[in-house]
């Protein structure tokens, strides 16, 4: 995936009609999941359904490297919890299918779409950083296949 702000009327940015038509968007970081170009040349974004799902010019997006929030994820399989955002920084300890994580922050690291838990439901340090799939060849997102 990547990720971009969504520009309004206060980023001194002309916002397009398909804005004008949701502007609860205006001023958000969306997940960007697939892009077209049409025939006359404009380009448009397809927004995850979390943010509405929807299309939307890419003069109204601008790209940023991650996507800020308050995200809760259930730990499926067992995981490593890591240090930094890069898939081989230290291992801070292990996740274990059914815990729960509070994450701060989405981003790609080294093509995986990698997650900053803030808080979790199991004893022991809880602050680090995971991967969103097992590998890169489950998420879709990614060009793998689940």
């Amino acid at each position: 995936p990547q990720f971009g702000l969504v520009l309004g009327p206060r980023d001194g940015h002309a916002p397009s009609r398909e804005l004008m038509l949701q502007p609860e968007l205006a001023g958000r970081v969306v997940e960007v999941i697939d892009a077209r170009t049409t025939p006359d040349g404009r380009r448009w974004l397809r927004l995850h359904e979390l943010d509405g799902g929807g299309w939307l010019s890419a003069q109204d997006i601008a790209p940023c490297d991650d996507q800020p929030g308050r995200f809760f994820y259930g730990v499926l399989c067992a995981a490593p919890l890591e240090e930094g955002p890069e898939p081989d920084s230290e291992r801070v300890r292990g996740l274990l299918p059914g815990e729960v994580l509070e994450v701060a922050e989405r981003r790609v690291v080294g093509g995986s779409l990698r997650v900053r838990a803030v808080s979790g439901t199991a004893c022991g340090r809880s602050d680090g950083w995971a991967s969103e799939y097992r590998s890169a060849a489950f998420d879709p997102r990614l060009g793998g296949a689940v």
